[in-house]
């Protein structure tokens, strides 16, 4: 068997390699990817912090500050835990034990009546009773 030579072919030629038929070229200033890559969907905790960070005005007393909205609700909850709200407070209890573990409770069991005592082990036993 003889290898042939494969000739190359002229530059005069109109359609082959790199070179599609006009009609399906793409047209000037027509994109290849018309719709484009598609922007990258954010979570909800990207959608939550960008929320939070953002900042609002707040009336302290006479004066406004710009604070974060995160700040705001923060303050918003400890103004409220403040003025005896049950749930503002068992909330920002829950904050603090997830946030700050080492800071250490204000306890003095020192100063504990003994009726205190009598009350707390009696709860202590009734809890017992019912496991």
């Amino acid at each position: 068997m003889s290898k042939r030579k494969r000739e190359k072919p002229s530059r005069d030629y109109s359609v082959g390699y790199k070179k599609p038929p006009e009609s399906s070229r793409f047209k000037p200033g027509q994109s290849g990817n018309p719709k484009g890559r598609p922007k990258e969907v954010k979570n909800l905790k990207t959608d939550l912090e960008e929320e939070l960070s953002q900042r609002i005005n707040v009336r302290e007393g006479e004066r406004s500050k710009t604070v974060s909205k995160q700040r705001a609700l923060v303050k918003s909850a400890l103004s409220k835990a403040l003025k005896g709200d049950v749930r503002a407070q068992g909330l920002l209890l829950r904050l603090i034990v997830q946030h700050f573990p080492e800071m250490p409770l204000d306890q003095d069991f020192e100063t504990i009546s003994k009726n205190d005592e009598k009350i707390v082990s009696d709860f202590i036993n009734t809890l017992e009773k019912q496991e």
